[in-house]
C-alpha cells in the first residue's frame, strides 16, 4: 500500500489529533495487503478521516482486486428500508447506492419499492451498474445512499460535488 500525508478536505487545516489507529493484513484475489491506519479528527472542523491515506490508485487496485463480500453493516437492510421510507422513498423513482457492495437483498427491497436501483461499486466481483459516479451520463437520481463509505474516500469534496 502506498500513502500520502494529507489535510483535512473540508477546511484544509493541517493540524489532527489521532483517535486511534490499527494494522490489517487482507487478502485479495492477487496477494495480500497490509492496512496500516491512522483515523484522525481534525482540530478546526471537526470532520474524521484516515491520514495518512492509501493514493487513489492502491485503492482501486485493492478493491478492484478484492473478494465480494459484505460481512454485514450495523444497520441491517430492513431498517435501512425504513429510515428510506420514512420520508422519501414513496416518492422516488431511482436510488442510486455507492459502495453497495454485493447489495442484492438491498436492491430487491428498493425494486418492491417501485423504484431503480443502481449500485456504484468499484469492486469488479461485485454485480454493479456503474464503476464511478462520472460513467452515469447526468442521469437523474432521486436518493443517493452510502453507508461507511465517506471514511474511505479521498477527495470526499468532488465525490459529493458529483452527487
Amino acid at each position: 500500500m502506498i500513502y500520502k500525508e494529507r489535510a483535512c478536505e473540508i477546511c484544509g487545516l493541517e493540524e489532527m489529533r489521532e483517535v486511534f489507529s490499527w494494522e490489517k493484513k487482507c487478502r485479495t484475489r492477487f496477494g495480500w495487503h497490509l492496512w496500516t491506519i491512522r483515523n484522525v479528527v481534525c482540530e478546526g472542523c471537526g470532520f474524521a478521516f484516515v491520514s495518512p491515506a492509501p493514493t487513489i490508485e492502491t485503492l482501486n487496485t485493492y478493491y478492484a482486486h478484492s473478494y465480494a463480500f459484505l460481512a454485514g453493516t450495523q444497520i441491517n437492510t430492513m431498517q435501512r428500508i425504513e429510515f428510506l421510507e420514512s420520508f422519501c422513498l414513496k416518492e422516488a423513482k431511482s436510488v442510486l447506492e455507492i459502495g453497495g457492495n454485493q447489495a442484492e437483498k438491498f436492491a430487491a427491497k428498493i425494486m418492491n419499492c417501485g423504484a431503480q436501483y443502481i449500485n456504484c461499486e468499484i469492486n469488479s466481483q461485485v454485480n454493479d451498474t456503474v464503476k464511478d459516479l462520472s460513467s452515469m451520463n447526468n442521469s437523474s437520481i432521486d436518493i443517493i445512499v452510502s453507508y461507511y463509505v465517506f471514511e474511505h474516500m479521498i477527495a470526499l469534496p468532488t465525490m459529493i460535488s458529483e452527487c
